[in-house]
């Protein structure tokens, strides 16, 4: 299995004080947060294609979104299910779940990397970075 699409997006919560780079989006392992001050809390969408392989199919896998700081210290997780079926069809195709995740108000408590990991059954499959830094820094 692997990850073959990752999109990040801005979603400008009531309670934000940080702004997402856009172009994230089109390099999400280069992206930055900005804001004011900090702390500073940030909204987004996480978005995600992971490829299962023929012989990955017809099985439960725990997809997880873990959040870290600078220090690796885990600042947000969260958790879905998944169980890839395959198409009876196309047995030998491989078989794409999208996996969508919301971040409201995440709390960015200083400047620094924030790594996103996408961990299934407990292996990173990808792990893409956001550089919180002040307006003035940009």
């Amino acid at each position: 299995m692997r990850v073959s699409e990752f999109r990040l997006t801005a979603r400008g919560g009531p309670d934000d004080s940080a702004s997402l780079d856009q172009a994230v989006s089109e390099r999400p392992d280069h992206g930055r947060i900005r804001a004011a001050g900090f702390p500073a809390r940030v909204s987004m969408r996480v978005q995600c294609q992971i490829e299962f392989e023929p012989h990955e199919v017809d099985q439960r896998y725990q997809i997880r979104l873990v959040i870290v700081d600078s220090a690796d210290q885990q600042v947000a997780h969260f958790g879905h299910v998944a169980n890839p079926q395959s198409d009876a069809t196309e047995a030998a195709a491989r078989v794409r779940v999208t996996f969508v995740q919301l971040v409201e108000s995440l709390v960015i408590a200083q400047p620094g990397t924030y790594t996103l990991h996408i961990i299934v059954d407990g292996t990173r499959l990808s792990s893409y970075s956001l550089r919180a830094q002040l307006n003035e820094a940009a």
